[in-house]
């Protein structure tokens, strides 16, 4: 089985993903880490990490689905998770023959951007923790 888990930044992705992956004895592949080593080692591809999630999705869009596939293929569990995930591409995924796929987005729906943010610096430290390299400004620009 293949789940996909995208949706907002901060949203409790890496959370889930790690917890669900423990209980179920699933392989994790945070697309984190793929997106930065993507950007530095295939500058060509031109992803910019900090660029908006769904432009990096689309470019990172053909190694993740053959990534994808090449799990389905091996009938192996695995849980792929990462704000580029998008549902169209995650749609795909379960058009391909004999998928066992589940797709879950999450976000925050009605959140005033500036108590994300407070929330967002208050729980820093995570593995991951991107935005704390950046300021207040540009963190509000990728919640709002």
């Amino acid at each position: 089985m293949l789940i996909l888990l995208g949706g907002a930044p901060r949203a409790g992705k890496g959370i889930i993903s790690r917890r669900v992956a423990a209980e179920a004895e699933y392989r994790l592949l945070s697309l984190d880490p793929l997106k930065m080593g993507l950007q530095n080692a295939v500058p060509s591809l031109g992803i910019d990490a900090d660029a908006n999630p769904a432009e990096v999705g689309e470019k990172m869009w053909p190694l993740v689905r053959a990534i994808a596939e090449n799990v389905l293929d091996s009938d192996s569990d695995y849980i792929f998770e990462g704000d580029m995930i998008l549902p169209h591409q995650a749609a795909a995924l379960l058009s391909f023959p004999g998928a066992d796929v589940r797709a879950c987005f999450v976000g925050y729906c009605s959140i005033d951007s500036r108590q994300k943010l407070a929330e967002i610096r208050q729980h820093t430290g995570l593995p991951n923790d991107w935005l704390t390299e950046h300021d207040d400004e540009y963190v509000l620009g990728v919640v709002e």
